[in-house]
């Protein structure tokens, strides 16, 4: 472990055990004399008395052969007496033996050859190349870097090899902490409100300062504290005070993992939802724009590990869980048991199986919902709620989000750290490349396919297919429904809805777009019948009371570049077969009106008034009597003299302005106009103003 310094440690021995020997060269000019005067006498008088040695092929001499020479304290000295001290304490020998590898790598540091370096270069070329000939890990220790390597040469000026050896507070001493301080101190970090430990050092000091003298009291350096915290809280205990029991619970206690042999295939379902890591655009009002919100609702066999239903939505409901357990059921048959844990959407859709108690039931009664009791299916919740491990659904979706969701460009991750930071940018720049919820779908079932033709990893499928281990591990053949069964139990009724123009809009689509049997409900309510698992498809829309109407297709919205002239054509085509009775019909309306005077509709008015009221025209008026209210006034207004407005004369003046108005000329200077000329048998006197 000790390097070749072990050898200036045993020849040290020979020599005073207290002071530093002395190289003769230095020794001789702080004396004053000559250095072969110096190394004559270290041969013949000092080494006999263990005064001198030779070390390296030169010699050195002790500080006591002369009051001048300066007498400095031996390091290895020093190092063995507070060894014997730790030794004394308790410290273990592991302990020891690091620190005296420690003081060995900082002495060996003396002799190694650094001219022309940096003291930080020179430090790191040392470390590489103790590293290369296998010292540190001959002693146990961890590489250091050139920081922790400057760090153990201040503690060793400092205090010798104590400096390196690390503290141990041995039982049946004190602790670095006082017992009623560290209470305190306990009581406040664990009290629930995240008391951070420099404020419950803090608090606690305030306590202390009250009690100087007494040892329980005791409140050393602030990290002392914090480590003495670290070492009486375990994380378990962290855990549980700050996040509570179901994370501790989590984080700390042991998984305990469900036999899943002892169940059938096809036996017991398990459900849940994941939000999809990958962003994809879609169309709203104002053209393409783009969502992560991508919801994917599956059913997984316990015991094959086959995802027996699944349906990917923009956002996960009721009707999703429904969609993806009616597929399963179609293609593999009924389960005996559906589990889930309860969330909202799965409350909604199947029911909830904890009971409710009522005043005359005090057991209470479980909840189903109807399609469940009628498919003879037992809804339980998952073994251990909250707990991933508790439902193999879960590592399906990890292994689909490695294998699935990180193949396209738009993945987004389920964290900052998991994508591109440039990927926000790349997403708005790049709006049209983004795939759409068809695209994800029919990617998702070839991967599917691909997933359930793989080997499992799970140690209770011996190395088989999910789909393998569905033929394998059955108990029974599967118990099926017909698809018009399941249509009859799974119908969904939609809430009233107005019939428009364009037809009848529902969940992001329309139906009926340009349906001749729509037009004559434009303006009513009706009801949409769908299934929960082709609402893209046909539809019935029927009337409040539940009665079908008629079937109609919906008009999904597709991409403008997909929109091609022939589309075009078509709907125009499907436009004039509509309109064309209403058409022809107006027509015949408007021939009706244009045979019709404008004499003949007014006589048709007044006949119709006749018909409804009666002949009740007035033939004559008959004088009505008048009274004036003012006559004083009226008297007053007619004894005004009438006022014969005279005509003014204009006077010319030097304005610039040359065009004037007739009626600023002179009586004089207006020449009469000649007698033959007339306009219409006006004359000009008829324009002039009176």
């Amino acid at each position: 472990m000790a390097l070749a310094i072990q050898k200036l440690e045993a020849d040290a021995q020979a020599q005073s055990p207290s002071y530093r020997l002395i190289p003769a060269a230095d020794a001789a000019r702080i004396m004053g004399i000559a250095e072969r005067h110096l190394r004559r006498r270290c041969a013949e008088e000092f080494a006999p008395r263990g005064l001198a040695a030779m070390e390296d092929g030169k010699w050195h001499v002790s500080p006591l052969v002369d009051d001048r020479l300066p007498r400095e304290l031996d390091a290895l000295s020093v190092d063995r007496e507070l060894v014997a001290e730790l030794y004394k304490d308790g410290t273990p020998q592991n302990y020891i033996d690091a620190a005296i590898a420690k003081r060995d790598i900082l002495l060996g540091f003396n002799r190694f050859e650094a001219r022309g370096m940096k003291e930080a270069d020179a430090r790191a070329a040392y470390i590489a190349s103790l590293e290369a000939r296998g010292v540190f890990a001959d002693a146990d220790l961890t590489t250091p870097d050139v920081r922790t390597f400057y760090r153990w040469e201040a503690a060793y000026r400092q205090q010798h090899i104590a400096g390196l050896c690390r503290k141990v507070y041995a039982r049946h001493k004190a602790g670095p902490v006082g017992e009623a301080a560290m209470e305190m101190l306990m009581n406040l970090v664990n009290c629930g409100n995240k008391f951070s430990a420099s404020e419950a050092i803090e608090l606690t000091r305030g306590k202390a300062a009250k009690h100087p003298d007494n040892p329980a009291w005791k409140m050393p350096a602030d990290r002392t504290i914090q480590l003495e915290l670290q070492r009486r809280r375990p994380p378990a205990l962290k855990t549980f005070i700050n996040k509570g029991d179901s994370a501790c619970t989590k984080l700390h206690m042991p998984k305990r993992r469900r036999n899943y042999e002892s169940i059938a295939a096809n036996e017991e379902w398990v459900g849940d939802e994941r939000t999809m890591d990958v962003c994809i655009r879609y169309c709203g009002s104002r053209g393409w724009k783009a969502t992560r919100v991508v919801t994917l609702t599956v059913w997984m066999d316990m015991r094959s590990r086959v995802i027996v239903g699944w349906e990917i939505s923009l956002r996960g409901s009721s009707r999703t869980i429904l969609a993806a357990f009616k597929r399963g059921v179609l293609v593999y048959g009924k389960p005996r048991i559906a589990r889930c844990d309860w969330g909202k959407d799965y409350v909604k859709a199947l029911g909830n199986s904890r009971k409710k108690r009522r005043r005359d039931d005090p057991a209470g009664t479980p909840r189903r919902t109807y399609v469940m009791e009628q498919l003879g299916i037992d809804v339980q919740p998952t073994a251990r709620p909250y707990m991933p491990w508790a439902k193999p659904v879960e590592p399906f979706f990890s292994v689909m989000k490695t294998h699935f969701d990180r193949f396209w460009d738009s993945f987004m991750g389920g964290s900052p750290t998991e994508r591109h930071e440039d990927r926000g940018d790349w997403i708005k720049a790049n709006l049209e490349r983004l795939p759409t919820i068809h695209d994800l779908i029919a990617a998702f079932e070839q991967w599917l396919d691909n997933y359930h033709n793989r080997p499992h990893g799970a140690a209770d499928l011996f190395g088989k297919t999910p789909l393998e281990a569905m033929q394998a591990f059955r108990d029974g053949p599967a118990r099926t429904e017909t698809p018009a069964v399941l249509d009859h139990l799974f119908a969904f009724f939609s809430e009233p809805r107005t019939v428009g123009r364009d037809g009848i809009r529902f969940r992001n689509g329309i139906y009926g777009f340009c349906e001749p049997s729509l037009i004559p409900l434009q303006g009513q309510q009706v009801l949409l019948r769908y299934q929960p698992d082709n609402i893209g498809d046909n539809v019935i829309v029927c009337d409040l009371n539940r009665m079908p109407l008629s079937t109609v297709p919906p008009i999904k919205c597709e991409r403008w570049q997909d929109y091609s002239e022939e589309d075009a054509k078509r709907q125009a085509r499907l436009h004039r077969e509509t309109v064309k009775p209403y058409r022809k019909m107006r027509r015949g309306s408007r021939d009706y009106f244009d045979g019709l005077t404008t004499k003949q509709r007014f006589e048709l008015q007044r006949e119709g008034i006749e018909a409804v009221h009666g002949d009740r025209r007035i033939q004559s008026l008959s004088p009505v009597p008048q009274l004036r209210v003012r006559p004083d006034l009226e008297a007053a207004i007619d004894a005004i003299p009438e006022k014969v407005e005279k005509r003014s004369k204009a006077v010319r003046s030097g304005t610039a302005n040359r065009e004037l108005n007739v009626h600023d000329m002179a009586e004089a200077d207006v020449a009469p106009p000649p007698a033959e000329r007339h306009f219409g048998g006006l004359s000009l006197e008829d324009f002039l103003e009176d």
